[in-house]
């Protein structure tokens, strides 16, 4: 068991600012320290605990506490009055500049001399699936925390309060439990964090890193089924992949077979002609998209409807390369998430 403590919520209004932060935090660090230096020592940012920048000109130097010192930061679909930017702007570039805006903001501190682990502990969103925003959010984010591997908390798990804004028993739409406590309020919505709850990036490994092929909107992984024929399913055990970048195939590991299409959708396979044919090479079509070419010279995608009873991945047109559509590509986002966890 890892305990921690984290000193203070969600820092926000008139009176933050960095001197005081630098004054408080180290205070506070030293304070839990000395009471027990077993424990983690959980820092949160500015700015409703997004922002540290600060850190890039002064870092905190508490170097004798420096194998102990967690970052916390909080992202919601509303962060800074973004919602919006999801049902108006192609959501390819909506998720890059949110994943670039977090890395400048917080992300730098996974990296550099002063590097230490980062703790996103609150992210969330309307289990109801009533908000489309935060349901598009969802899938964004989920591409951040596999690329790193990073620790997570949801908000929230209570199903409702004894009593809120006045109000009592009052729903909490964001909760893991329904509203009587009794069951999970969205089973589709914990599924979805089913490939984080692993274990992803182990730094004392030396086996050599593979690929799992993730589909964030769903939570699902590709594995392949009987007759080879490729599905989305779950992510425990799942299939394992060899990558070598654009227009080279993509390969199931211990075999000859890779990757391959037919036409425009069609359910993809496995084949062994993995090196002279134009439908086993694949390339990052964005960073959410594999494409390659089928056998009548057409770009094609992995997509996965989650809406249909089908498990099977198909492939079709390719949805909001031109960088200006604001169609939903999330059925197409699949993500080589890199682990050597074996």
């Amino acid at each position: 068991m890892v305990i921690g403590i984290s000193l203070r919520n969600e820092l926000r209004g008139p009176l933050q600012n960095q001197s005081v932060w630098y004054k408080n935090v180290k205070k506070g660090a030293k304070t839990i320290h000395k009471a027990n230096p077993n424990l983690l020592i959980i820092i949160s940012g500015l700015n409703y605990d997004i922002d540290f920048t600060f850190l890039k000109r002064k870092p905190l130097n508490l170097l004798n506490m420096r194998n102990k010192i967690v970052y916390e930061i909080h992202r919601y679909a509303f962060t800074e009055g973004q919602a919006n930017w999801f049902l108006t702007q192609p959501l390819n570039k909506v998720c890059d500049r949110i994943k670039k805006e977090i890395m400048n903001k917080s992300g730098f501190l996974l990296k550099g001399k002063n590097a230490a682990p980062l703790f996103v502990s609150e992210f969330g969103a309307d289990q109801k699936g009533m908000n489309p925003s935060g349901n598009l959010f969802m899938g964004c984010l989920l591409t951040f925390l596999v690329d790193f591997d990073l620790d997570w908390a949801v908000w929230a798990l209570q199903g409702n309060y004894y009593t809120r804004q006045g109000k009592p028993g009052m729903d909490e739409p964001f909760g893991m439990f329904n509203n009587t406590w009794n069951s999970l309020r969205s089973p589709q919505y914990h599924a979805k964090l089913q490939l984080i709850q692993q274990k992803l990036q182990d730094p004392k490994s030396k086996k050599p890193k593979y690929y799992l092929l993730f589909h964030p909107q769903s939570g699902k992984c590709l594995n392949v089924a009987t007759n080879n024929v490729v599905q989305a399913s779950s992510c425990i055990g799942a299939s394992r992949w060899i990558y070598h970048g654009d227009r080279t195939s993509i390969r199931l590991t211990g075999t000859s077979s890779c990757l391959t299409t037919s036409r425009e959708g069609m359910p993809f396979t496995l084949s062994k002609d993995c090196n002279n044919s134009e439908k086993s090479r694949w390339k990052l079509a964005s960073n959410y998209q594999l494409s390659n070419i089928d056998e009548n010279g057409k770009e094609l995608c992995l997509d996965f409807d989650t809406n249909s009873s089908s498990n099977k991945v198909l492939v079709r047109k390719c949805v909001g390369l031109d960088g200006k559509s604001i169609d939903n590509p999330q059925s197409q986002w699949f993500k080589l998430v890199s682990t050597n966890v074996y």
